[in-house]
């Protein structure tokens, strides 16, 4: 479970630093200005009741709490345990 924010599963996270260069690149480097935590990329939410998608994870949990686009990227993220 998440405090604040969402529980969503990721194809990848990356470490403020190391997303800095590919977003940097295509002009989205400045959104990870004054973000704390990791960047989750191709993320789909995780739902605790049902059987539906996103329902289990085998990629990587983590808990963002800061802007979600559209699943592409989740910014503020914490791995946890499951």
């Amino acid at each position: 479970q998440c405090a604040t924010g969402t529980l969503s599963c990721c194809n990848n996270v990356l470490s403020q630093h190391d997303a800095q260069g590919p977003l940097g690149v295509i002009g989205l480097g400045h959104i990870l200005d004054n973000i704390a935590g990791n960047v989750g990329v191709n993320c789909n939410p995780i739902t605790v009741i049902g059987t539906g998608q996103g329902a289990t994870c085998t990629q990587e949990p983590v808990c963002c709490d800061h802007n979600n686009y559209n699943g592409i990227l989740n910014l503020g993220c914490t791995p946890i345990n499951v």
